[in-house]
């Protein structure tokens, strides 16, 4: 398989990895890797739970395996209490958390989804948690080099275009992105291609998967290419308006899942060079 990269003459350029969490029944690091390097990415992003990294050791474990192959990490996962109150304590350890694993992993990016406030706290006392949780993320991970993300995703507290423009705007801070998931979006009811066009160059990074729309209250996700998603369109726009960014294969949980996704992609990526007239 070519790799799995696409540039524009623009100095747009898109590189695709997949998420390894869901491998981690299945593959130690270096199976990771390797699955990796085989079907031609250059880029992988775990996520900072127990199941991938139970200690330290595991980012150390990790970090070789991408030494050994020849993968990077160009970004991590890890969730934040971003709308519970009293939570300062748990919010300054989850960011030390971040700091520690993304410095041996070699990450440079950490997004996080805003999770539901818990019951008993209204909508208006959420928003304005975020904003200061927030800016003290953004602050403490910029001072480190980091840049930090927030995920629009159903059913969160932050799950359409609109709400993660809202958490952007309340957060109000340059070292807070916009993690881009054009199915999260898209089952939420917003469309991703919207989010480019507002969003441009601030697109890092982000997740690719396929889901359909129903209804405001049925939605649902699939395989790459046996839903709704137009990655032809949303790669082509991204190129267009000069996005340069890292964008990851996820919710795998086999290889062959990887592999099938990966294939898929690829196709989407030649047919994007066609379109937009982008030299092999």
């Amino acid at each position: 398989m070519k790799g799995l990269a696409i540039e524009s003459g623009g100095g747009g350029r898109i590189d695709v990895g997949y998420r390894t969490p869901g491998l981690s029944k299945v593959l130690d690091a270096r199976g990771k890797m390797e699955l990796a390097r085989e079907l031609g990415m250059t880029v992988v992003e775990p996520q900072l739970v127990e199941r991938e990294f139970a200690s330290i050791d595991d980012a150390h474990a990790m970090a070789e395996a991408t030494r050994a192959v020849g993968v990077r990490i160009a970004s991590v996962g890890c969730e934040m209490p971003l709308t519970i109150p009293g939570a300062t304590a748990e919010l300054d350890e989850r960011i030390e958390f971040a700091l520690r694993h993304a410095q041996v992993l070699g990450a440079t990016y950490v997004f996080s989804r805003v999770m539901a406030q818990p019951e008993g706290v209204d909508q208006r006392t959420a928003w304005r948690l975020l904003a200061t949780n927030g800016r003290r993320v953004a602050d403490r991970l910029g001072e480190r080099g980091i840049k930090w993300a927030i995920e629009a995703d159903p059913p969160c507290f932050v799950h359409t275009l609109e709400r993660q423009r809202r958490a952007l705007a309340e957060i109000a801070h340059e070292n807070c992105y916009p993690n881009f998931d054009p199915t999260n979006l898209y089952v939420a009811g917003s469309e991703p291609l919207d989010a480019v066009a507002e969003y441009g160059t601030r697109i890092v990074s982000g997740h690719i998967k396929d889901g359909y729309f129903a209804s405001v209250k049925r939605h649902g996700e699939m395989p790459v290419g046996k839903g709704e998603l137009d990655y032809e369109a949303i790669f082509a726009r991204m190129l267009e308006r000069g996005v340069r960014a890292t964008m990851f294969i996820e919710h795998c949980n086999a290889p062959d899942q990887v592999r099938t996704a990966a294939a898929h992609i690829a196709d989407v990526i030649e047919r994007v060079r066609q379109r937009i007239v982008i030299p092999a």
